[in-house]
């Protein structure tokens, strides 16, 4: 379904919210086990998973040098590992306990939360940077996880998301075989850029710089 006047759009019928942990089988998060090993022995930071994820890191680098920042969604926390510890305060919240343990055990240095953003461990006004990597099109009421964004960022922090772009020329020309809708029912939610300024203004968040594409990625 797709609203005509911003470019909203949703998956229909939408999943019910108490069974969407159902469509989430350990293997969806990837081997964490494996890649601590492969972390711990130098060898993921030579493939090209770990490029995608330095790459996310130079892109906050060119709009914050350091301080806090949030993860949503952060798996295993691949992302928060590839930031630089000396600039960055590290936290990530992830809805499975088992990742997060595993993880933590692991990585010490980072500050894993398992649930979601709404966690009361994560004070108001604490955060410089709070990060959504393909994420905010999985959450139930992304208007109110905005909201929440909100409350948790700092006076002129920054949220930067990343998500399939509906309006795109590849959504247009392959239609319902666009690669945006392969992760349906878990996408909930399909964004353009426009129907994703409606939302985040909605939050009280202004909308500064989009799309930016880095490894077919788009950014806002």
């Amino acid at each position: 379904m797709q609203c005509r006047e911003c470019g909203y759009g949703w998956t229909y019928p939408p999943l019910e919210e108490a069974k969407i942990g159902e469509y989430y089988p350990s293997a969806y998060l990837g081997d964490t086990a494996r890649m601590i090993e492969e972390f711990q022995a130098g060898r993921l930071q030579k493939s090209r998973s770990w490029r995608k994820e330095t790459e996310k890191a130079r892109l906050i680098q060119k709009f914050v040098s350091g301080g806090r920042i949030l993860d949503v969604g952060c798996a295993d926390a691949r992302f928060l590992l590839a930031l630089n510890e000396q600039r960055w305060a590290r936290t990530g919240v992830e809805f499975s306990e088992p990742t997060v343990q595993l993880v933590s055990r692991a990585f010490p240095q980072l500050c894993l939360i398992p649930g979601d953003i709404y966690s009361e461990r994560l004070a108001p006004g604490s955060f410089d940077v709070i990060c959504f990597w393909h994420v905010l099109e999985h959450l139930p009421a992304p208007g109110r996880v905005l909201g929440r964004v909100r409350e948790l960022l700092r006076p002129g922090g920054l949220v930067f998301i990343s998500l399939p772009n509906l309006d795109s020329f590849q959504a247009r020309l392959f239609r319902r075989f666009w690669y945006g809708f392969d992760d349906v029912p878990r996408h909930l939610h399909h964004f353009s850029p426009r129907s994703l300024q409606r939302i985040l203004s909605a939050a009280d968040l202004e909308f500064l710089q989009g799309p930016l594409s880095f490894s077919g990625i788009v950014n806002f």
